[in-house]
Order: structure tokens, then sequence, then C-alpha cells
């Protein structure tokens, strides 16, 4: 088959580094098929599939929200071109009607309506996200297969949605592939931190409840217990000033905070491993790729204590209740205070991590499925 990547919609976090894997693997291994790739002009997925694979399979696009919407023809003309057979998008189909199209669908939110996930946005907000909300699930359901990394979305994708049983698929995550040889002398700095060094990978969303973290600096500051939390966002971002950055400067504890700004895929594995645990406080996810990160780079996790955490990570993480600052900073000064447990939540990451595909084995799983697909339609 020919079979065009549609990443144009990924432009940070897990997906790029997933899909940045995927890319790695497939320019090793073609599993007897020949990739296309639809990515946004100069992003990272953008550079590396010009480095992997031939230019002429890669359409590049100036990226914009509207402009997934509105390539129509450009889609049209390249898959013609190139006679593709299958599209497999990491979000929406596209409009390309004629192709089967395979969808990995990682709203969570999506599929358990009862949580009322924007609620903490102003109502205007809401409104925005509630609508882009409706046209992603409609996108997404149009697909002729849809893939999981989440088995209890999949059983709501056929109980709510009553799509098809025999057109989705739960594939177990993996580790993203790293080349540990990629780095960036900015992040070398994080190594000359002498204090516990706490990690929040992840980009700006309500949903992640970074904004506690100031409440929880102040306690460990009135206890007498150093950290640093360890931030992949801009400090000069104005979205985080009322969110974030007023309160830290109001509770006068600006030295717990590191702003290290987006963290390429190509440098995770650097940033990682410069730190001393992951920290990860999502109320609703499909599976983050902090978990295994935090698995495979040997670094105890503290976690939302909620279902999908459990599922992903079982007994192998420490869980705190992510609305209490007092429990947080109490989890977080025990790991400081008693080796003893960060040892045993590596060792039992360790374990856990054997559970999950290879890198080599999550794109195979996937490979077959768009075999099925194709062979269904």
């Amino acid at each position: 088959m020919n079979i065009l990547l549609n990443f144009f919609p990924v432009q940070s976090g897990g997906g790029q580094q997933v899909a940045s894997s995927f890319l790695k693997i497939i320019a090793k291994n073609d599993f007897g098929h020949k990739w296309f790739v639809f990515t946004g002009e100069g992003s990272e997925l953008d550079v590396l599939a010009k480095k992997v694979l031939p230019e002429e399979n890669i359409l590049s696009v100036r990226y914009s929200y509207l402009a997934r919407y509105t390539n129509n023809k450009l889609l049209t003309n390249f898959s013609s071109r190139h006679h593709i057979d299958m599209v497999y998008n990491y979000a929406i189909v596209l409009p390309l009607p004629k192709i089967p199209q395979v969808v990995r669908t990682v709203y969570s939110n999506l599929y358990f309506p009862e949580i009322k996930f924007w609620n903490s946005y102003p109502k205007t907000e809401q409104v925005k996200k509630k609508l882009i909300d409706y046209f992603r699930l409609k996108g997404t359901l149009k697909a002729d297969g849809l893939i999981f990394e989440n088995e209890s979305m999949l059983e709501r994708a056929v109980s709510l949605f009553h799509y098809s049983r025999d057109r989705v698929k739960y594939i177990e995550p993996s580790v993203s592939y790293f080349d540990e040889s990629q780095t960036n002398s900015e992040f070398d700095k994080l190594r000359q931190i002498s204090v516990f060094k706490i990690l929040y990978l992840s980009s700006w969303h309500l949903n992640k409840n970074i904004t506690v973290l100031p409440l929880v600096a102040k306690m460990l500051k009135e206890s007498g217990v150093s950290v640093k939390f360890i931030l992949s966002l801009e400090a000069n971002n104005p979205n985080l000033e009322v969110h974030l950055m007023a309160v830290i400067t109001a509770l006068e504890v600006s030295e717990y905070f590191e702003f290290i700004g987006k963290v390429k895929a190509i440098h995770v594995h650097q940033v990682v491993k410069a730190c001393d645990a992951m920290i990860l406080l999502s109320k609703l996810e499909c599976f983050s790729s902090n978990v295994i990160e935090a698995f495979y780079f040997k670094k105890p996790l503290i976690i939302a204590d909620e279902p999908w955490s459990r599922a992903a990570c079982g007994n192998a993480a420490i869980y705190v209740q992510r609305d209490n600052p007092e429990d947080i900073k109490n989890k977080i000064t025990t790991l400081i205070q008693h080796t003893g447990q960060s040892e045993e939540m590596i060792a039992l990451g360790s374990i856990r991590l054997k559970e999950f595909n290879t890198p080599e084995e999550k794109v195979l799983k996937q490979v077959e499925f768009l075999e099925y697909i194709y062979g269904k339609f």
C-alpha cells in the first residue's frame, strides 16, 4: 500500500514524540509499504520527515488551526498523484472520501462527557472548546478504523457512539525511540541545579493542574524542604500570567521554579535524565508519554490518583490527590527524605515497562491494523 501519515496537526507534546518514533522506525523498516507524510511546514516532524523519507513523499503546508480544514485541493492532488491507498491520521479524518482512513484517537474527554473537562475555563472559552470537541468527535467517528491506547476509551466508543467493534483496536503504548546523541546545550544547566528536581514535561492546559504547584511550593518552603519544579513552559507566555506567574510571585516561591521552554522530542531524553523525579497531575488522559518515560529513564513518578493513571501505572507510581496541595507536599517530602521509596518505584517501573510494547512492536501492530482495515474496505 501507499500510506499517507497525517501528522499535520501534531505540533507538540506526547503526540510529537510518538509520531517521531513512528517515522524513525519506518525509515529502517517499511513493512512492505510505501510511506508519505503530511506535515506542518518547518515543524519538528517536517524536518525529521525530510531526513528519513524522499522529499517528494512529503506534503508540507504552513500550519494554522484553520489550515487543517482548508487544504482539500492540495490533499486531493497529492493523494491522486501518489496513488494513496490508506490514510493514518494523528487527528480527525482528512477530506479524502474515497480513501480508507484510520484515526489514532487520543482525546480522552470525548469519550467521558460526564467529566466537565472545560469547566475551569471562562464561559466564552468553554463554548469554543466544546465546539472544537463536537467537530473533533464527528471527524473521528467518520474513520473506517480507530486505534486506542486506552481500553476504557475503546469501550466507550463502542457503547456510547455505537462504533463497530470489529473496526477498533487497542494497542499498548510504548516508549518512544530516543537517539541519545541528540542534545541541547541549553539543558546542560539542569545538571547544575543541586536541589531535588521534579520535572513536569507538558504543554499548558488547565487539565494538567500545573496551577496547584505554587501552593505546593509554598508548603514545602514553610517546611524547609527545597525542590525545583522544572516546567517545559515559557515563563513569558501571556496565557500563564494570571493562572501561574502571578501566584508564584504573590506566594514568593519563584526560587522553586525553573522554566525551560518547549522541549523538542529529540531532547526529551536529556531533560528527563537530568531530573530526579517526574510529576503528572492530569484529571484525564488517554495515555501519557510521561508514564513510560519515567519508567524507561528510571525516575520515580508522582501522579494524580485517577482511574486512567491507576490503569497505566499499576503499583509503579506515587499517587496523590491532585487538588490537595498538602497531600502532594507530603508525598514529595517523603520521596526526598526516604531514598528507599525512590528505589522501590524505579524497580516497579522497570517491571511495569516490560508489559508495554517496544517501539517496533507498536508500529508493527499499527501497520497490521491498517492492512486489516484496508482489506475490509
